[in-house]
């Protein structure tokens, strides 16, 4: 933890760790789900986190792996109990992002969403303006940067070009909020299973009838949590946007004008330098 020139806030360096749930194409809502936490935040977590593998003899937390292991109930409910402890104990704050499918397909051509943004890389772009925000009202001068899930290739290359322009418009306002971006599988880090987690339980939420008693407890990840620590206590915040319908069409509407005009897709370089609605945006 260094300070800034400025004794009223104090620099952080901190993580966002992402993963999808719902990205298929017969889901209703792709969702991002993401925890965020310094380096010695990470490593006291890392540790918890594989004491809960090894006590519970499993390999790794993949939710939608639920459905085929075969554990009694109450100790599928005794593990989420204590995956959510883990996750509100070491997290700075966590949030999940949704972007409903059928409003995001109304709006864009299938054309944009392979060429140039999905919803799953908008709601990547959405993550990095929500924690923009967060940076700002909790007073965090320092940069914030991405680890997400590798997942489909395709989503991949697209959050790669949104990052890119965002990190061009935060240049040319003068402001450092956003980090680098790399990528890694779940397998390999504990964090990104705790993302998967936090996006798989917002999604069943979002689109599950019968959410199942067994989950329930992943729930408390969703409230503000007031926890103590030696010498000191602090609120971990979980943040929840689902995307309306007006906001999608703000993009939707620059980009369909673009390729009115041009009778193209745009690149996000053309986008930006056309239109200040995305310099407005940040």
């Amino acid at each position: 933890m260094h300070h800034s020139d400025d004794p009223r806030k104090v620099t952080i360096a901190l993580t966002c760790y992402c993963d999808d749930s719902g990205s298929h194409d017969q889901s209703n809502t792709v969702v991002i789900g993401a925890i965020l936490m310094s380096k010695p935040r990470f490593i006291e977590f890392n540790l918890a986190w594989d004491k809960i593998l090894k006590e519970f003899r499993l390999d790794g937390i993949h939710m939608k792996d639920f459905a085929r292991i075969v554990m009694a109930p109450e100790m599928k409910k005794a593990l989420f109990i204590t995956i959510a402890k883990v996750i509100n104990r070491y997290k700075e704050y966590s949030f999940t992002i949704g972007i409903p499918q059928a409003d995001y397909r109304s709006l864009f051509s299938g054309d944009v969403c392979r060429d140039l943004m999905g919803p799953y890389a908008m709601a990547f772009f959405s993550a990095v303006i929500l924690n923009r925000d967060a940076s700002i009202q909790l007073k965090n001068s320092g940069r914030i940067a991405y680890l997400v899930d590798k997942g489909n290739r395709n989503h991949h290359e697209q959050m790669q070009a949104a990052h890119a322009i965002l990190l061009q418009i935060e240049k040319a306002r003068g402001e450092r909020f956003t980090g680098a971006m790399a990528s890694d599988i779940d397998d390999n880090n504990n964090a990104l299973q705790a993302a998967d987690v936090i996006a798989w339980t917002y999604h069943r939420k979002l689109e599950s009838p019968d959410f199942g008693e067994e989950f329930l407890p992943l729930l408390s990840i969703f409230e503000d949590k007031t926890i103590g620590f030696p010498h000191r206590r602090s609120t971990r915040y979980h943040i929840t946007f689902l995307c309306p319908k007006e906001a999608i069409k703000l993009f939707s509407s620059l980009i369909n004008n673009w390729i009115v005009n041009h009778g193209e897709i745009p690149t996000w370089q053309e986008l930006a330098a056309a239109d200040p609605f995305l310099n407005k945006t940040m």
